[in-house]
């Protein structure tokens, strides 16, 4: 989507009502802070450990498809996090709530727009969305840095609807071998996708 100034603008009125509800909640919460980081490397492990925290206590870490508990999804988004890092393109985002974080993104900027790789929210702060507060705020520092883009990588999804009519469609393929050693991995696979689309499910009655 493209990045604005004012980000709620594109939402229609009664998204707009909805932000301004749970920023009102979030308040009640505690004193509410965001900030968007571009770590530096002696920083970037334990930020990225927070942010990998932050996601296990959603509904991620009840389904077992958080980065803190995947064996082999986490340690590579830790070395791609380090290698952006190098970079000095890493940003790592929090919404914080009386200090504690209540919802994280990982990212990376490059190319005029910031790349969302990964999202997440502490489901005890569920009630004041604040996954879509730390994206306006997000958003705010893509317009004021400059930037004309934000994308939301993966598939689409029902709150990014919410906040843009673009999408760039991509297909994915898999192949598996004939045997019972493809059928093991195939049917790994599919319970997993399960486990996520249940996943999607329950955030989406917890967010509306």
């Amino acid at each position: 989507m493209r990045a604005g100034p004012a980000p709620e603008s594109q939402l229609d009125s009664k998204r707009r009502s909805h932000l301004r509800r749970v920023k009102r909640i979030a308040d009640e919460f505690g004193t509410v802070t965001s900030e968007i980081l571009s770590p530096e490397p002696a920083t970037r492990a334990s930020l990225v450990q927070e942010a990998f925290e932050v996601e296990a206590a959603g509904w991620k870490g009840g389904t077992g498809t958080a980065l803190a508990l995947d064996s082999l999804r986490g340690p590579f988004y830790n070395r791609y996090a380090a290698l952006a890092c190098e970079r000095g393109i890493l940003r790592i985002a929090f919404l914080r709530i009386n200090g504690k974080p209540a919802a994280m993104q990982l990212g990376i900027e490059v190319k005029g727009g910031i790349w969302l790789l990964k999202i997440g929210y502490d489901h005890s702060f569920a009630r004041c969305s604040p996954g879509n507060l730390l994206l306006r705020e997000t958003l705010r520092y893509a317009a004021v840095h400059g930037l004309n883009t934000l994308h939301f990588l993966g598939v689409v999804e029902y709150w990014t609807r919410q906040w843009t009519a673009l999408e760039n469609i991509c297909t994915s393929f898999r192949a598996y071998p004939a045997g019972l050693n493809g059928a093991a991995v195939l049917a790994g696979y599919v319970a997993k996708s399960v486990r996520q689309r249940l996943g999607h499910r329950l955030q989406k009655c917890s967010s509306v």
